[in-house]
Order: structure tokens, then sequence, then C-alpha cells
């Protein structure tokens, strides 16, 4: 203890004093330790601090405010339920808002509040803001954020599940741009929406909001998050600031997705410090277009979930031209290249081709660009693929199914869809962002996640068919049943597939794969008896692969998503004056008139997306919707579920091989093999091993990439 102490001594002495010290001591102590009184002619000697003191104690006040600095800034914890976003008056709820209401900003001090309000008046008059600061009067001190924790502390801790929507803008333009769309989202009440200012202005937040016209109805929480010195501050600081802000604001919100508006008018730095942040916190970006309510209004009806898939759904476009095709080809190309695709990724387009290609055909496949060139840039590469068949016309049912089979096989089945258009339609403006809708509201979204919706969508259709499968038999839309809106036009379930435009899902695609792949296999077995695989219920003027998708749905009791006939009129126009019937079943049939009874062309529509939405722009749930059986029987789930177990039932016995009861138990497969028992039933390795399992290939996923054309 006695050298510990003796050390200390020596830590607080300098050199100069270590010398004097064996003076006093001899002086006034013995040799034992003991103390001396002083002497009578003892005065205290004046001691003038030396400059290594005065470095100590500036060293020592500099540690003792870092740990104050340190210490006061760290996120307070919280002793209550972390796992979903609340704020921490014990009083809010979704219905009442956060302390202070949805649009409270802390009060700002006098002089801010002047220098704010000069701002503002000078920004209106000017309509652009200042640049970041450059040259020597430029700001690049450490960063600090002297509003945001203000209104962070207000909520709860963002970790585990939650619903939050953060919604950033740096420039005022992309603040009038962005704020409409998230006071929308905010009204629907199926998010958390946050809204926060990253500017380099020191406009006052509540003229932002005032000017953009955002009232007390706005149920969006603000935060200010704008550095210190945001007006002269460099482009860099200003670029650091923001991804600091994310940082703090992940700590707090954990956003599921990020918003922002990725026209022109947004700052460079800002898009380039949210991107990289983003990617650093693997949290989705959405770039909004300019004028986003009039393209894509619909994504303030999306919950956090799909919203958070938003970049990671692709969704291809397949289209098959056969000979004597190739004018309707061009139209719809044309048609394709017209439509609206703003805010949303472009889709991968893939062109099959016939032999017998004319020259005009040749002429303007050699010209068309996709994307179209307002979607890209000099750096753009296509993302279309071409197919130009060589086999010679007359190819029969089975090669012309594998050839359609081929052409497509998802990347991620969850994710990567295929939307299959015939030549013999047009689409219309707002196709695609329907086609976006509704496959994030029907199978990425909570809801459709939680009552599963997602496992029963096989497809989603864009036109309504005249006839039924059979070709015969008059079709007419089911109407509404629901109280709210019974006895109008609405959208429904079907069992039964259309071939001219329908978006199918991915997982279901790769298990179509599957069921044609093997039905084949036991087609061709020399002990296969002619039954179920040899029976036609889609009549011959729809393409062999109908008949497949059929068979599919019945086996496991899927359906498909048709709009209602007025949201078709607004999505494709199919023309009839050149119909022709499929390749696979034109042999013989060349001199026949061409099949034009089965749809009525429509009057192209003009109006927006939104105005032939049912439910005043929101799509109907599933349970709201009229459900049919493959053959039109209006029944419920539950008889499709029945109907469903008989029909597998009799496709085990009759071509999977299975005895009497056989398979019955066996875990669904992601690739139909429970529906096969025997080897004929089976493929390649698979046939020496059991398919019960309820697991595929683990490679299967990616094994389509070439086929898929990405």
């Amino acid at each position: 203890m006695d050298n510990l102490k003796g050390r200390m001594q020596n830590f607080m002495l300098n050199d100069e004093e270590m010398g004097k010290k064996d003076d006093d001591f001899s002086a006034h102590h013995g040799r034992g330790g003991h103390h001396h009184p002083r002497g009578p002619g003892w005065r205290p000697s004046r001691v003038t601090p030396t400059r290594r003191s005065t470095k100590r104690f500036f060293i020592l006040l500099l540690v003792t405010v870092g740990v104050y600095l340190l210490f006061s800034n760290m996120p307070k914890s919280d002793w209550r339920d972390k796992r979903h976003p609340m704020y921490r008056d014990k009083t809010y709820s979704p219905g009442q808002g956060p302390p202070g209401g949805w649009n409270y900003i802390p009060p700002r001090q006098k002089g801010e509040m002047d220098r704010a309000k000069a701002n503002a008046e000078s920004e209106k008059k000017g309509g652009h803001h200042a640049e970041p600061a450059l040259g020597v009067d430029a700001y690049e001190g450490l960063v600090e954020h002297p509003n945001l924790m203000t209104t962070l502390h207000t909520v709860k801790s963002g970790r585990g599940t939650n619903k939050n929507v953060l919604f950033a803008v740096s420039s005022l333009q992309s603040a009038a741009n962005v704020l409409p769309l998230a006071c929308r989202m905010g009204k629907e009440m199926k998010n958390d929406v946050h809204f926060a200012l990253m500017a380099h202005s020191e406009i006052d937040i509540r003229e932002v909001m005032k000017m953009n016209g955002v009232n007390e109805k706005c149920r969006v929480l603000f935060h200010d998050a704008r550095i210190d010195h945001p007006t002269t501050s460099t482009e860099k600081r200003l670029k650091v600031g923001v991804q600091d802000a994310l940082v703090s604001m992940n700590i707090y919100i954990r956003p599921q997705v990020i918003i922002v508006d990725g026209s022109a008018t947004e700052e460079s730095h800002f898009l380039e410090g949210v991107h990289w942040q983003a990617g650093e916190l693997d949290t989705e970006v959405i770039e909004l277009p300019r004028n986003p309510g009039s393209s894509v209004g619909w994504i303030t009806k999306l919950d956090s979930l799909s919203l958070a898939a938003w970049n990671k759904v692709n969704i291809d476009i397949l289209v098959s031209a056969s000979s004597g095709t190739t004018g309707s080809l061009i139209r719809l190309l044309k048609s394709l290249a017209a439509a609206d695709y703003s805010g949303v990724p472009m889709p991968h387009l893939t062109v099959e081709l016939p032999p017998d290609l004319g020259p005009a055909t040749e002429q303007f496949i050699s010209k068309f660009q996709w994307p179209p060139k307002r979607y890209s840039t000099t750096h753009t590469r296509s993302q279309m693929t071409l197919r130009k068949r060589i086999s010679p016309r007359g190819i029969g049912e089975d090669e012309a199914n594998v050839r359609f089979m081929e052409s497509f096989y998802p990347i991620h089945p969850a994710f990567h869809h295929v939307l299959v258009l015939s030549p013999q339609v047009e689409v219309e403006k707002h196709y695609f962002q329907y086609v976006r809708y509704t496959a994030f509201e029907y199978r990425h979204s909570l809801t459709a996640i939680l009552q599963k919706w997602d496992s029963r969508l096989s497809g989603i259709a864009l036109d309504v068919p005249a006839t039924q499968v059979d070709g015969t038999t008059t079709f007419s839309a089911p109407k509404s049943q629901t109280p709210r809106t019974r006895g109008q036009e609405t959208e429904f379930l079907w069992q039964a597939p259309v071939s001219h435009a329908i978006l199918f899902v991915g997982e279901k695609w790769a298990e179509l794969h599957g069921l044609v792949e093997q039905s084949l296999t036991a087609q061709r077995d020399p002990s296969h008896v002619a039954g179920l695989l040899e029976k036609k219920d889609v009549s011959k003027e729809w393409p062999g692969w109908m008949e497949y998708v059929l068979r599919l749905n019945r086996l496991r009791g899927y359906w498909m998503l048709f709009p209602s006939p007025a949201s078709a009129k607004a999505l494709v126009t199919v023309h009839t004056e050149k119909a022709m019937l499929p390749e696979e079943y034109a042999r013989g049939y060349e001199d026949e008139k061409p099949v034009s009874d089965q749809w009525e062309e429509e009057t192209k529509s003009q109006e927006p997306l939104t105005v032939t939405m049912p439910g005043a722009e929101q799509l109907l749930p599933v349970n709201d919707m009229p459900v049919l059986s493959w053959d039109g029987d209006a029944v419920g789930e539950d008889e499709i579920e029945k109907r469903a177990r008989e029909f597998r039932a009799m496709w085990r016995k009759s071509v999977g091989g299975c005895g009497e009861g056989e398979g019955e138990e066996r875990t669904r497969d992601r690739f139909a093999k429970d529906l096969f028992c025997s080897s004929k039933g089976k493929t390649g390795s698979d046939a020496s091993t059991s398919s019960g399992d309820g697991v595929g290939p683990e490679d299967s996923s990616g094994s389509g990439a070439d086929e898929a054309g990405t």
C-alpha cells in the first residue's frame, strides 16, 4: 500500500519536484518515518505551477468532458417489452397518436425560429436550396443531430417485428413529391409511418409541413434529422449526416423499408448516403418516380411486409408467337413499350419467334429497344431475350407443352413470377402497375400469409373470357355477394386458367414444371393404361399447356384471381380478328376460319388504374370474393378442398401408380412428387428414392437461370 501511495505521488510530480522531495523529507522526517515538528524558522515557499502540471490538468478536463458527453448521449434503456414498437406514453394507441399529436414537433428557441422563418421566405422567393458549402467557409466538424433524438426518444426501440415505414427527403421539392403519399399511407393504418427531413436548409420543419398542406389528420410522425450547420457543411459532411441519422433511426424504429424520391429533384449526396447505409443495415429502399400519385399511388395500400419485398419481387414477361401471328406480335410489343413502368423494376422480356419470320417483323425486332428509351440510360443493359424456333410446322401436343414449360424457370420461386401474354393481346397503360399491385397484395402481404392466400393462389388473370374452358359454354362473371356491394361487378376466384394474359406465381410454376415432367414420364411407361392423362377438359381452341394448369389447380385446390369485367377492360384488349388455333392443334385446319367466338373485342379504356378498382381504390379481401370451381359452379373453399382430395385419389391411382389409399399421408412436395408412387412417376435419380419427404433438390431454384434469360 505504501508503494502504491508513493507511485501515485511520483505520478503527480515532475522531475524538479522529485529532486526536492528527499531534502524536504530529511528535514521533517526521521529514519522510521515519524513526523518531526517544523522548526521555528520554517516558512511556506510560493510554488508556481509548472508547464507539465498545466498539461495534465487540461488532459484530465478533456477526458472528463468526453466521458460526460458519451454517457449523456447514450440511448436510454426501457424496461418495457421491446418486441413491438410503441410510444413511451402509456396512453398512446394507433388511434390516438404519439404524445403531442402525430405532427408534434418540439418548440425551437426564438433565435432559431427567426432564422428559420427568414430561410423559409428566401426559399419561397428563390425556389431553390443553397448548394452544399465549398471553399474556406465550409464547415467540416463532427456531425451532430441536435433535433433528432427529441422525437426518437418518444418511440420505443424498434427491435423485433414492427410495421415501421420511413419516408426520407433532403430536397424541399422532393418533400412536396413524397409527403402526400406518406399521409395517404398513414390514413390506411396498415403501417406506422415516419417522415425524416435531412435537408441542408434551416427552414423550420413546421414550415415544410405547412407548405405541403399537412394537418392534424396526417397520421405521420415527423423527425428533424438535419445535422448542425446544415447550410455551411460540405457535401461529404451532409452525406455522413444522412448515414448517421439512419443508424440512429434504425436503433429506435428499425424501418422495414425506406422510401425516397428517386427523381432528378432529389439531392445526389442524399441518395448516395441512403443507399449505402441501407445496404449496411440490410433495409430495402424504394425510389419513387416524379408525380408518384399518378402511377404508384397504390403503394400506400401495401403493408410493410410486402413493401420490404419491393426489390426482391421480379416479374418476367413471356410472349410466344406462332406462325401467322407476327403482325399481332408487333402490335403487342408496341403496347408493351408504351405502358407505364414508373417506379417499379423493369420486367425481363422473352419473345419466342416462329421459324417463318417475315422481313417486316425482322426489321421491327432489330430496332425494338427494351427497356424503352425513357426508362434506360447509356449504361442500361438490354433486358430482352429472343428465341427463334427452327422446328418445322406441325409439332405435336407434347412437344408444344415441353417447349412452353422450358421457356421460363424461376430463379427464386417465392419472388420470381412470369406474365404470359398472347400476341392477340394489346396491353393498356397501367397493366403492369395492376400486376405488381395484386401480386404484392395477394401473395406477399402479411394478410395473405396469415390467411394462407399465398398458398392457394396459382395465378392472376388480366382478362375475363366469354366461354368456359370447354370452348362452348357461355361464361358470365359472378356478382358480389357482400352486403356493401351486393349485385355489383367484382373480382372473383376461379380454378379455370386462361391463356391470353395471365401471371403465374413462381412457386406454382415450378410445381407445374414437375407435374408436366412426371406426367410425360408416366405416360411413356409401357405399363401405363389410358385414363386421366388422355382425358381433355380444355378445348383445342386453347393451348395444350392449359390442360396441365387446370389439372394442377384441381389436384391442389388452387384458384386464379380474375379482375372484374370493368377492370379487365382497363388492363388488356384481346383482338379476335385474326385468332388462330394453337400450332399443336392446327394440323389439317389451315384453311378453316380463325376462331373468333371466344372473346369480345372491347374499346380501349384510358381510365387511370385506380378508377376501375372496386372498393374505392382498395383491392378486395379474398374472403369477399365469389369462388368458382373449374367448371363454373359457385362453391365455397371447403368444397374446393373436398373435390381436390377426391381428384388426388383418382390421380394417384390412375396416373401415379399408387395402391388403394397409398400416398394420402405424404407431405406435399413442391415439385408434385407426392402425386406419384411408382417409378413411372419419377425421373432420373429420383426413381430410386422416396419422394415423400416434401423437400425438392436444393439447387432446383437456380437451375433455370439460363432458361429465364436473366
